[in-house]
C-alpha cells in the first residue's frame, strides 16, 4: 500500500480474495448438501415403495379411515421407531388425505391436501421427490389392478446440511453482492484519496508564483512522495533564485554607482574650471578612463551570462602559443596580487604547446579565476600559477591561500547567482565568474575542477585539450 501500483492491485484482488475463499466453501457446502439430497431422495422413495406394498396387502386401508389410521400408527412404531423426522401420510386419488402420523398435521383428515402437480405424482410410479422449505417430500402411487387406489407420502425433516442447499442460491447471491460492494467501496476510497493528493499539488501548483510558496508534507504513495518531493525541491530552487535575482540587482546597482559616481565627480570638476589645469585635467580623464576600464568585466560577465541564457558560445578560434598568452594574460593580475601585499609564483614553461583557441574568451575564464584568487586570498598569503603539459591535455592551475571553500558548497559554486553562507569564500559578488569560466572552458572542450578545503585554500584546474 505504499505506492499507487499496490493500491490499485489492491482495490482489484481484494475482492476476490475475500469471496473466492467464500464462494469456494459454499459450492463445496452445496455438493455436499446435493449429495446428501441424492441419498435422502433414495432411500424414501424406496421407503415409500415399501410402504406402499404393506397396504396393498392390508384390507381396508384405502377404502376407512380408522383402518388407514390405524395401518399408519403401526408402520411408524414398528418399522420406523429411531426415526422421529419420518412421517407417513395416506392420499386418496381425488387428493383428500385419509391418514396421517403426524400430530401436527391431524387436522387435515378428510380435507383435500395442495398439491398442483397431482396429476403428474399419479402418474410417476417410481416416486416424485417435492422440497418445500427444510422438508423433503416423496409421493408413490399404489396400483391395484392397474388402478391408482391412493399414494402414500413419505416426508421427512431435512438436517441443517442437506436443508442448507435451499438456501445456498441467497448466500451465493449475497456473496456476490458483498463483492460488489466491496470493490465499488475500495475503489471509491482510492479515488477520493487520489483526488485529495492531486488537488494538493494542483492548488500548491497554481499559487507557486505567490509571494512565499507553500511546501507539501511528503506523504502517501511513493510516487505522491517523489512528486511532493520534486515540487518541494522546486519551490526551493525558486526562493534561492528569487533571492539571487534580488542579490544581483543589488550588486549591480552597487557595482554601477561607484564608477559611475566617480566618473560624475570627475565630469563636474571639468565643468567647473578643473580643465584650466592640463595636469589636473589629464590626471581626472586618466581616473575616468580607469573606471570604464573596471566597468569592463561585469559587462563582459553579463555578456556572457546573456550568452549562457541562448545556450551557445561563439568561439572564435585561432592557434595561440598557450605560454606568451598565458603571461600576458597574468600581467595584470601579478601588479593587483603584489599592490595587495600577496606573494605572486608563477610557473609558466617555454615548451607549452600552440592550440586553436579563443584567446579572449579562455582568457576571461581563466583571468576570472586569478580574480578571485587576489580578491579571496589576503595580505601576506600566495597566490601560485602553474602550466603543465600533459601530452594530450594542458593542464592550467591556480592555487591560492585563501579562506577555502566547504565541501558543501563545492558542487554548487559554479551555479550562476550562486551565494555561499556568510563567512564562506564567497559572502559577496555576483555570483558569475566561476559559472562563466565554467562554461567559457567547456566550449573549447575542456573541463573545470576545483580542489579547496575550510582553511586549506583553493585550486582550481582548468583542463584544455592540446589537439583542439
Amino acid at each position: 500500500m505504499k505506492s499507487i501500483r499496490g493500491r490499485l492491485i489492491f482495490s482489484h484482488v481484494l475482492p476476490f480474495v475475500v469471496v473466492a475463499p467464500l464462494v469456494a466453501v459454499t459450492l463445496f457446502y452445496l455438493l455436499q448438501a446435493q449429495q446428501r439430497l441424492t441419498a435422502v431422495s433414495v432411500q424414501l422413495a424406496q421407503q415409500a415403495q415399501q410402504i406402499a406394498q404393506w397396504s396393498n396387502n392390508q384390507p381396508g386401508v384405502w377404502s376407512d379411515t380408522q383402518v388407514a389410521q390405524l395401518f399408519v400408527i403401526d408402520v411408524v412404531s414398528q418399522e420406523l421407531p429411531d426415526n422421529r423426522r419420518l412421517h407417513i401420510m395416506l392420499i386418496r386419488p381425488s387428493g383428500q388425505v385419509l391418514a396421517t402420523s403426524n400430530p401436527r398435521n391431524s387436522d387435515q383428515v378428510g380435507q383435500p391436501i395442495d398439491l398442483p402437480e397431482m396429476r403428474l405424482v399419479l402418474s410417476q410410479q417410481d416416486g416424485y421427490l417435492r422440497l418445500q422449505a427444510e422438508v423433503a417430500n416423496m409421493y408413490v402411487p399404489v396400483m391395484r389392478d392397474d388402478q391408482v387406489v391412493g399414494l402414500v407420502n413419505l416426508s421427512q425433516e431435512l438436517d441443517a446440511v442437506t436443508a442448507g442447499v435451499l438456501r445456498l442460491r441467497y448466500l451465493l447471491l449475497a456473496a456476490l453482492a458483498g463483492e460488489v460492494l466491496l470493490g465499488i467501496a475500495l475503489g471509491l476510497w482510492l479515488a477520493l484519496r487520489f483526488e485529495r493528493d492531486l488537488a494538493l499539488v494542483a492548488t500548491a501548483v497554481a499559487h507557486i508564483d505567490s509571494e512565499h510558496p507553500h511546501t507539501l508534507p511528503e506523504t502517501g504513495p511513493r510516487e505522491f512522495q517523489a512528486l511532493f518531493r520534486a515540487y518541494n525541491a522546486l519551490v526551493e530552487r525558486l526562493q534561492e533564485l528569487e533571492a539571487s535575482r534580488r542579490h544581483l540587482l543589488a550588486n549591480t546597482v552597487h557595482e554601477l554607482a561607484r564608477p559611475l559616481g566617480a566618473m560624475r565627480s570627475a565630469i563636474q570638476a571639468l565643468r567647473y574650471g578643473a580643465d584650466a589645469d592640463p595636469a589636473f585635467r589629464a590626471e581626472l580623464l586618466a581616473g575616468m578612463d580607469a573606471q570604464v576600464e573596471r566597468l569592463q568585466p561585469l559587462l563582459n560577465n553579463f555578456v556572457e551570462l546573456h550568452g549562457q541564457v541562448l545556450g551557445k558560445i561563439e568561439l572564435k578560434r585561432e592557434p595561440t602559443p598557450l605560454g606568451d598568452w598565458l603571461r600576458q594574460v597574468a600581467i595584470p593580475w601579478q601588479v593587483a596580487a603584489q599592490e595587495k601585499g600577496i606573494a605572486w609564483y608563477a610557473e609558466i614553461p617555454a615548451e607549452l604547446p600552440a592550440v586553436a583557441i579563443d584567446p579572449d574568451k579562455l582568457a576571461q575564464a581563466v583571468g576570472n579565476l586569478l580574480s578571485n584568487g587576489v580578491k579571496y586570498t589576503p595580505g601576506g598569503g600566495a597566490l601560485l600559477l602553474r602550466a603543465v603539459n600533459g601530452g594530450d591535455a594542458v593542464r592550467i592551475s591556480i592555487s591560492d591561500s585563501g579562506p577555502g571553500i566547504a565541501e558543501a558548497e563545492l558542487a554548487r559554486i559554479f551555479e550562476p547567482l550562486y551565494r555561499g553562507q556568510n563567512g564562506s569564500r564567497f559572502p559577496q559578488g555576483m555570483g558569475l565568474g566561476l559559472a562563466i569560466a565554467r562554461d567559457l572552458v567547456a566550449a573549447h572542450g575542456g573541463r573545470l575542477e576545483v580542489a579547496s578545503a575550510p582553511g586549506e585554500g583553493s585550486q582550481f584546474t582548468v583542463w584544455l585539450p592540446s589537439g583542439n
